[in-house]
């Protein structure tokens, strides 16, 4: 039936008490007429019937349009969708929607699984905090800038910014080319210096 029949039919402008049951009967008719129809040159595959099943919406919500006031009730497309919709999609599709399920279910169990060790629950969290603990002091240990603090005459250990400072200073006066320096040295210091306040802000 077209939109206008059904209103006609089951006087939807008039009330919005009818015949829940017979409406629905004449929609799976409907539904079962496009399913027939979007199939006649290919075979029905999920796909397809998802088409079919848009197409049936379309007609739900033009009869809806056209009712008094707010329309058909949501619930009853729901009613419609568990009880017919689903219903045919499980007969029709069962061992693919069986397999969809699984995948489904077995994807939600990898997560799950990736998460709880994420998370911890196999002590993987703190097993990742030591190592990249471990690394980052490796890291450390050996980008100590040890020739530039040999350069300002500094010795690492216990050794401050401002004695970095200091030392530079002290230097600097020594072989500025102003001074009678050289300016290769001066350049080198100059230079120890910088990897040496480098190295502390990175501490």
């Amino acid at each position: 039936m077209k939109p206008k029949e059904y209103v006609k039919k089951y006087k939807l402008k008039e009330s919005a008490d009818f015949n829940h049951n017979d409406f629905i009967v004449d929609f799976t008719a409907d539904f079962m007429s496009v399913i027939e129809y979007l199939t006649q040159a290919n075979p029905l595959s999920m796909g397809r019937y998802d088409t079919c099943v848009k197409e049936i919406r379309q007609k739900w919500t033009s009869i809806s349009i056209k009712t008094k006031g707010t329309g058909l009730p949501e619930k009853l497309w729901k009613y419609f969708y568990a009880t017919v919709i689903m219903k045919i999609k499980e007969n029709i599709f069962s061992a693919q929607m069986k397999a969809k399920k699984e995948r489904y279910e077995q994807r939600q169990r990898e997560k799950q699984s990736y998460n709880d060790w994420m998370n911890g629950g196999f002590g993987f969290q703190d097993m990742f905090n030591d190592f990249m603990g471990g690394i980052f002091a490796s890291l450390k240990a050996t980008s100590i800038p040890t020739e530039s603090f040999d350069a300002l005459e500094l010795v690492v250990d216990g050794v401050t910014e401002d004695d970095v400072k200091s030392a530079y200073k002290k230097l600097a006066l020594k072989h500025h080319p102003d001074k009678g320096g050289s300016k290769e040295k001066f350049v080198e210091l100059t230079e120890a210096k910088n990897k040496c306040l480098i190295y502390f802000g990175g501490k």
